[in-house]
């Protein structure tokens, strides 16, 4: 059953994706690619690589005549219209993806997935929580000053002449206006402390009025309510231990439960109805370990909610996990920057069949949501002391 499901959801996304192929030979040879990377690791749609040859599917990727965007905006509206809900979540998060080349296009060395130092690809992911699942809506490949070649050499890995390599909070403002234009719902943004720490993705998310969670580290900064600047880890520690609070035994989010929680108002010019606090997160079980969030939002925003949001970070981790393992996200040696948005792109397309499938089995054995029930969600239950 669950492999039919699986297949009735890839051809949806055919159907779907359809007119963004100038040819039949590309669209068929696109959705080969995209069965053969689903089917690679779980064996459920294929058992053999596809009928096409290597240099075929290199083609594919290079000089194929297909809009990738314009799939990548179809794979988004299909990923909604099977997970949307109104208290989704955007999250942020990159993956680094091992090359072999060091003439692909945007390598730097870093470490990889898998915990090794090498040549790697960053991409940076834009991820859709949603009430059933979640799954890649957007994508970016960061490209750092040590990855614009040298002019001759552009060409070859796809960077258009003059190109200027663009931050990384840049890269996710981009997807953000392209989420918001194409009328995602979600109720807050999260993102880890490569984002948080900086100061721009923080101001056009306020600009935007945007609620968020940016994870931070505990030696930043911020400025306290009476104006002075104060580190992260030195306003936590003040708190009061009466202030620390756990949440009930029986919360849905695995990470919330398994901290208590304190939250510290920062800034003095807060916006009408809006609030903007320091979150923290302690360990239960060791008490050293604190993670650190900035929040805006509402004004009545209680803490409940902001532990559940950030708790909830986890799905965005496995979400690029299963990508990883079960969609072939870093399984091709994409070596211009066109291949690796085509096969990215594809990829995606590939995870949000799977996402979609899991949706349509647990909303027919389950009796409700996790974002609809109230009991999993966690926003509106009561910490304990």
């Amino acid at each position: 059953m669950v492999v039919n499901v699986v297949q009735d959801e890839l051809d949806s996304l055919q159907k779907r994706v359809f007119k963004r192929f100038r040819r039949s030979e590309s669209r068929a040879r696109a959705f080969e690619y995209v069965s053969w990377m689903v089917g690679a690791e779980r064996e459920v749609l294929t058992e053999v690589p596809p009928r096409t040859a290597a240099d075929d599917m290199q083609r594919l990727l290079d000089r194929a005549s297909w809009d990738i965007d314009g799939v990548r905006d179809d794979v988004r509206d299909h990923v909604i219209d099977r997970l949307g809900h109104r208290r989704g979540l955007l999250m942020i998060g990159e993956m680094a993806l091992g090359q072999s080349c060091v003439r692909s296009s945007g390598v730097e060395r870093c470490q990889t997935s898998t915990g090794d130092i090498g040549i790697c690809q960053i991409g940076v992911f834009l991820v859709y929580a949603g009430r059933w699942g979640h799954a890649v809506i957007d994508r970016e490949l960061h490209l750092p000053e040590s990855g614009i070649c040298e002019s001759a050499q552009c060409p070859i890995v796809g960077i258009p002449d003059g190109m200027e390599p663009a931050n990384k909070p840049m890269l996710v403002q981009g997807m953000l206006e392209r989420a918001f234009a194409g009328g995602v719902p979600f109720a807050w943004v999260t993102a880890d402390e490569v984002y948080g720490q900086g100061v721009l993705l923080q101001t056009w998310l306020e600009q935007h009025d945007t609620p968020y969670v940016l994870m931070i580290r505990g030696i930043d900064e911020v400025r306290t309510r009476d104006g002075r600047r104060a580190r992260v880890d030195h306003l936590i520690n003040g708190v009061a231990p009466h202030q620390w609070r756990r949440p009930p035994e029986d919360l849905g989010v695995y990470q919330s439960r398994h901290y208590s929680w304190t939250r510290v108002p920062i800034r003095n010019a807060w916006p009408p109805r809006r609030g903007q606090w320091l979150l923290a997160g302690r360990a239960i079980i060791d008490p050293d370990r604190i993670s650190y969030y900035l929040c805006y939002g509402r004004r009545s925003t209680t803490l409940t909610e902001l532990a559940t949001v950030a708790g909830s970070r986890c799905r965005l981790d496995e979400c690029l996990q299963q990508g990883n393992n079960e969609a072939g996200l870093s399984q091709v040696s994409a070596g211009t920057r066109r291949a690796w948005y085509a096969h990215t792109t594809l990829s995606m397309l590939g995870l949000a069949g799977l996402a979609s499938a899991n949706a349509r089995v647990l909303e027919e054995y389950s009796g409700q949501t996790a974002f609809d029930s109230e009991k999993s969600s966690g926003l509106s239950q009561e910490f304990v002391e």
